[in-house]
């Protein structure tokens, strides 16, 4: 246990930062190895496009990392929150008629995982928000709660790509797998902060949706992002000649981002 405040919101700190640089390794491994696929079942089609796009990831590997440990150094430097608990993303549609409709689909689609993440998570969400409101009650410092809101991560992700001028269609792949990714990420993340946050007393047992003692068992958990059209059909085993056939169908194509976002869960 950490014996002084200081230390525990540097510990806090650390792990979201951890937690997050994790995750965009995790996004470009996934990505890089989508792209190595499709050159795979159809060379003619992706070499050229797919082979520029998994060289320039990996120039700017590091820079993502750096710019988003660069962006949670500045949330870190504000303690309180920059946006209230319901307003919307700064990819807010209405906001967006001059940008480009190439930027207005992506962030179309962001801003759906994040709503999602926002309803997987709101115990864990809330449970962080009463924690870290009774640190600033007890010590008058606390953590930005901005830090561990999903849409904060979701923002940064999309930033840090278009910061390092990622081709689009990696951009494409990072994106379709990022919502699970994150999902992984965030229940990661919550589950270290809150029984970190429980042991100093900052938050009953009862009250910590990860305890055996908490008062609420029943919880909606991140579920898998629906598959598209073209996964469901391709999951049966297919001959090589059948696999590439589909890849130039434009009916398998990928899916769009607006059909990546999706409803809100019920």
């Amino acid at each position: 246990m950490t014996t002084n405040t200081a230390e525990l919101i540097q510990h806090l700190q650390q792990e979201v930062s951890s937690e997050l640089s994790r995750t965009l390794i995790e996004v470009q491994a996934a990505a890089e190895q989508e792209l190595e696929s499709q050159i795979q079942l159809d060379p003619a089609r992706y070499y050229s496009e797919n082979t520029e796009a998994i060289q320039a990831l990996k120039k700017q590997s590091q820079q993502l990392v750096t710019f988003a440990q660069q962006a949670l150094q500045d949330l870190f430097n504000k303690q309180h929150r920059t946006r209230e608990q319901d307003e919307p993303t700064s990819f807010d549609i209405a906001a967006l008629t001059l940008v480009d409709e190439a930027d207005i689909e992506e962030n179309v689609a962001l801003e759906g995982v994040a709503r999602r993440n926002r309803e997987w998570f709101s115990s864990k969400l809330e449970a962080l928000r009463t924690a870290l409101l009774a640190l600033r009650e007890k010590t008058g410092r606390t953590m930005n709660p901005d830090v561990v809101d999903p849409l904060t991560h979701t923002e940064i992700l999309r930033d840090a790509l278009k910061a390092a001028n990622l081709p689009r269609p990696l951009r494409m792949s990072m994106y379709r797998h990022s919502e699970k990714l994150v999902n992984e990420s965030l229940e990661r993340l919550y589950a270290k902060l809150l029984a970190e946050l429980q042991e100093h007393a900052l938050i009953d047992a009862r009250d910590n949706p990860y305890s055996e003692n908490f008062r609420y068992k029943v919880d909606k958990q991140p579920q898998p992002a629906q598959p598209s059209l073209a996964d469901t059909i391709t999951n049966t085993p297919l001959t090589s000649a059948e696999q590439q056939r589909r890849l130039r169908s434009p009916m398998y194509a990928p899916p769009t981002l607006p059909e990546l976002a999706g409803p809100l869960p019920g």
